[in-house]
This record gives structure tokens, C-alpha cells and sequence, in this order.
């Protein structure tokens, strides 16, 4: 279910007055808090958990969360991945085995050309950071940052977010997470009333409603626990 936001803020008459920009520091702390929303509200989206401490990302539970906690999202965890040989001993490390691990957890029927494995930046350079480690022509193009092999594993791109955990990786078609707003976004100012006069001060609210839903749950594949340690 969507959830009603608001994000306020003010300023002082006496910061306009000062401010080499005068009236377009209006502008400016409009920009500014207009960026920092779209920053938080991507972490809500991937990282939202009502039980969270966090004022913002307890207001409703991200795609995350809702991944692990459903019974039809495919969930592979990289602690419980066994050896090459078939050991019950937990893999050694992050490799190419996690990858062929998430990819066959993902059902035949949603594998297509719109697949992406969602990490975060540094997940990125771990897998960047392994291929440069194994003597091959990947691991020479990964020092160049270049080639399918570094960009496209098994054919499919990568999308780096921010916000997201470093142990886990995603495999999914990026538009089946959809952030859901049931009106616009409103920005409400006011300079009147007791306390904005006796403050002298402009008083901010930015207004809209927000949730976090996922299109098709099976469409989701994610590895979780994924170690710092490279594997064969």
C-alpha cells in the first residue's frame, strides 16, 4: 500500500537577505532537497523495512526485503553453495560458480535479453576485481574495464545501485520494480501565519504518496551472503 510522505524544510528571511544569491537560494535549497529526495527515496525503495529504526526507511518495506521474505522469489544463499566436487563444505569464495548459481535460479521462461544483475557499485569491482585475478583474455580485459566478459556476464548487462548491499546480487528485468505514486508531487509554501512571522522565516512541504511493488515475484532471482573472498 502506498504511503503519504512529507518531507518539510525552511529557511530564514535573514540567510536571503545575506546569501550572494539573494531570492535564488530559493532555487538552490528547491534543487538540493529535490536530489537529496530522489537519494533517499532509492534507498526506501531497495532498502524500506517497517521494523527499521531509520525514520525513512521505516516507512514502508522495500523490493529488498519483500525478495527475501517471499515464497516465490528465487533465493540462492552463497553460504550454503557447495564445492566443485560436490562437498557438502560451503563454496570457497565469490566466482564464476555464484554467477551460473543465480542464473540457474532463475526460471527458463523469464531468461530473455532484458535480464540485468542488479549490485551494488562495489559488488561491481569485487567481480571486476576477480576476473582481473584469473590468467585469461577476461581477466586482461577487465583491467581495461572492457568486453562482454566484464560487462555483460552470460549475456546479461549490469545495473549498479547505489543504495544496495554489498553481499547480494540480483538477477531481474529492471522494469519489474515499480515505485508506485497515486497523485503528484506537490511542493506547499507558506510565509504567513504566527510562526512563520514571528520567526521570519519560509516554511517548505514537499507532499506525495509512495510504495514499493514488484510485477512478478518469479522473475526474481537473488543471491544473498555473498563473501569479500574470490573463489575458483
Amino acid at each position: 500500500n502506498t504511503k503519504a510522505i512529507r518531507l518539510p524544510w525552511e529557511i530564514t528571511e535573514e540567510l536571503l537577505r545575506e546569501n550572494i544569491e539573494g531570492e535564488g537560494y530559493e532555487d538552490t535549497v528547491m534543487a538540493l532537497m529535490s536530489t537529496q529526495l530522489g537519494i533517499d527515496l532509492e534507498d526506501l525503495h531497495w532498502n524500506g523495512d517497517t521494523e527499521s529504526s531509520d525514520g525513512m526507511l521505516s516507512i514502508n518495506d522495500g523490493w529488498l526485503k519483500k525478495i527475501k521474505k517471499s515464497k516465490e522469489s528465487h533465493i540462492v544463499d552463497h553460504a550454503k553453495l557447495v564445492t566443485g566436487t560436490g562437498e557438502a563444505a560451503a563454496a570457497n569464495g565469490f566466482g564464476k560458480g555464484s554467477i551460473f548459481a543465480l542464473s540457474g535460479a532463475m526460471p527458463n521462461k523469464y531468461k530473455n535479453s532484458n535480464l540485468r544483475w542488479i549490485m551494488s557499485p562495489s559488488r561491481r569491482e569485487k567481480w571486476i576485481e576477480y576476473l582481473t585475478n584469473r590468467p585469461t583474455g577476461a581477466g586482461d580485459a577487465a583491467l581495461l574495464g572492457a568486453g562482454d566478459q566484464v560487462n555483460k556476464p552470460m549475456g546479461y548487462g549490469i545495473v549498479t545501485v547505489p543504495s544496495l548491499e554489498d553481499d547480494v546480487i540480483i538477477l531481474a528485468d529492471p522494469k519489474n520494480f515499480i515505485a508506485v505514486n497515486t497523485y503528484d508531487t506537490r511542493v506547499r509554501k507558506t510565509t504567513e501565519g504566527k510562526t512563520a512571522v514571528m520567526e521570519d522565516k519560509r516554511f517548505y512541504v514537499i507532499h506525495f504518496d509512495d510504495d514499493a511493488v514488484i510485477q512478478e515475484m518469479d522473475a526474481v532471482a537473488i543471491l544473498t551472503n555473498i563473501p569479500d573472498t574470490f573463489g575458483a
